[in-house]
């Protein structure tokens, strides 16, 4: 029986980066191409209404005024809109970045271009990652809506004077516990779909969960290893770009003075400020991408490796 390596498996993105450097660098301007600067440009447009309602609250909350609960509908219902157009362009974006990724552990040869196509592996991808997507959020809904339900009857009994009884929250959490376990443990065993899609430039989603069945706590601690890893990085950044803020551009006049002004004069001033920094981000967010992503095609490649013909059963 096939078996996987936690170590390999962990280290597959940074055997791939220390291995070709500089397709971080085409990862990362990809990215930039791909989703990061249509990204801007799609949020350029609403940035003005963003500004204003944001300035607006402030304000109102700094004289004890209630925000203008109808600006703050009106800004959600032009976000949303924007919604469909954010969502294809990461779902592309994703599949062809990701796509990139897989390729370079599955496919190390083919390493022209950064190892970026676009193509029927990228297609099956996509639309593989799609279903998945749609696969965790019906799962999480499925367990959301009985857990909603049981706590607005709890509340409404308690409102009533019929207080539920001390085991009730403890049980409901209990509940929810259980189910996100569940939740995680069937998307690991559904999370081979992806490289599996890619390598065999088809739809699959199932046949995961037939390739991982025993390997779930392995496919566990990694999932949990680079939850760890991103979790380090996440925090990184953000004291780094809080000392940013604060000690450097917060403090300096010309950026105090860039805030003033119409939303949208604000909003012009802001969006090379956006687009800088979303090529700083797409450099190191993409070295990070791949360390999380190509353990899985690593995991995928342990499992469906050929036995060697003295060792064959």
């Amino acid at each position: 029986m096939a078996s996987i390596s936690y170590a390999r498996a962990v280290g597959a993105g940074f055997r791939v980066i220390g291995r070709k450097p500089w397709v971080v660098l085409a990862w990362g301007g990809a990215y930039l191409v791909l989703a990061a600067l249509p990204l801007v440009l799609i949020m350029s447009g609403v940035l003005p209404d963003l500004i204003s309602t944001y300035r607006d609250t402030a304000h109102n909350l700094a004289h004890g005024i209630a925000p203008d609960a109808g600006k703050i509908l009106a800004l959600r219902s032009k976000m949303a809109g924007l919604q469909p157009l954010i969502l294809v362009v990461q779902l592309v974006s994703h599949a062809i970045l990701m796509g990139a990724i897989f390729r370079a552990v599955l496919e190390p040869e083919a390493s022209k271009w950064g190892y970026l196509r676009i193509g029927r592996q990228e297609l099956m991808l996509g639309l593989t990652m799609l279903v998945y997507i749609l696969v965790a959020t019906v799962l999480a809904l499925t367990l959301l809506v009985p857990l909603g339900i049981a706590g607005a009857v709890g509340l409404t009994s308690a409102m009533h004077g019929n207080a539920p009884g001390p085991m009730a929250l403890p049980l409901l959490r209990l509940i929810e516990l259980l189910g996100l376990c569940a939740i995680l443990w069937a998307m690991l065993r559904l999370s081979l779909a992806l490289p599996m899609s890619f390598a065999q430039r088809r739809f699959v989603l199932y046949e995961s969960w037939s390739l991982t069945r025993g390997h779930a706590f392995k496919l566990f601690l990694v999932a949990l290893t680079l939850a760890v890893l991103l979790t380090v990085c996440d925090v990184a950044a953000t004291i780094g770009l809080r000392a940013l803020l604060i000690q450097k551009l917060a403090n300096a006049p010309s950026w105090r003075a860039a805030l003033h002004g119409s939303p949208t004069e604000v909003a012009q001033r802001l969006t090379p400020i956006m687009g800088g920094i979303a090529v700083i981000g797409s450099l190191l967010g993409m070295a990070i991408y791949a360390i999380v992503i190509a353990p899985w095609a690593e995991i995928y490649r342990e499992l469906t490796a050929e036995k060697p013909a003295g060792k064959a059963a």
